[in-house]
This record gives C-alpha cells, sequence and structure tokens, in this order.
C-alpha cells in the first residue's frame, strides 16, 4: 500500500480514492506494527484494540474487492479473498491466544519452574 501512495503522489491526475487508499493502509500499517511490538501485553490485558485493527483491515479489503469487481479486475478480486480470509484466520486466532492468556495463573515469570 506504501507503493500505492508513492505512485499516486507521483502521478499527475490519480483519484483522490487512491491516495485516500493508500493512506489508510499506511495508517493501518503503522497499527500492525504497534500490535506485533506489544502482542504479550495486548494479550494479557485487553485484545480488543488487536481485533478492531483486523477488522478495519478487512474492511479495507471489502472496499478493495468491491473496487476490483466493478472494474473487472480479476487479480484485485483474488487479492481481496484471500486477504479476508487471512483476517478472519487472524481474528480467531487473537480471541483464542487471548482467551489462553486469560486463564493462564498470573505467577511473575521468576516463580514459575
Amino acid at each position: 500500500m506504501i507503493s500505492g501512495l508513492l505512485s499516486a503522489s507521483l502521478l499527475p491526475g490519480t483519484s483522490s480514492f487512491g491516495v485516500l487508499f493508500a493512506v489508510i493502509g499506511i495508517v493501518l500499517g503503522a497499527g500492525f506494527l504497534y500490535v506485533g511490538i506489544r502482542l504479550p501485553v495486548l494479550l494479557a490485558t485487553r485484545s480488543t484494540p488487536i481485533v478492531v485493527l483486523v477488522y478495519a483491515n478487512m474492511a479495507m479489503y471489502v472496499v478493495s474487492g468491491v473496487s476490483s469487481l466493478s472494474s473487472g479486475n480479476t487479480r484485485g478480486q483474488v487479492q481481496a479473498a484471500i486477504g479476508l480470509g487471512i483476517s478472519a484466520y487472524l481474528v480467531s486466532n487473537v480471541k483464542r491466544l487471548a482467551a489462553e492468556a486469560a486463564a493462564e495463573p498470573s505467577t511473575p515469570p521468576a516463580e514459575r519452574s
């Protein structure tokens, strides 16, 4: 998506939809970077921000898929479908990992054997 922003900013006559789509992609990418860095803490305390981020990513795939469908871009449709599948897998695993972290005893790491 960053490449989309770069190409959109370098090409005259690029639609504002493309630029907006690329900026949202960069924001989502930054969100995923933050979640990746803080994953253990977020899973143990609150997993809602992770799930919301993945749902926002799924919404972007839906918009991308509809846009590809209206323009007849088969490759874009396949990419959106694969992205939605991966995102659904991520949501189910985040929920499972959060439940496992909540069920784990909250003993300090030094006391675990």
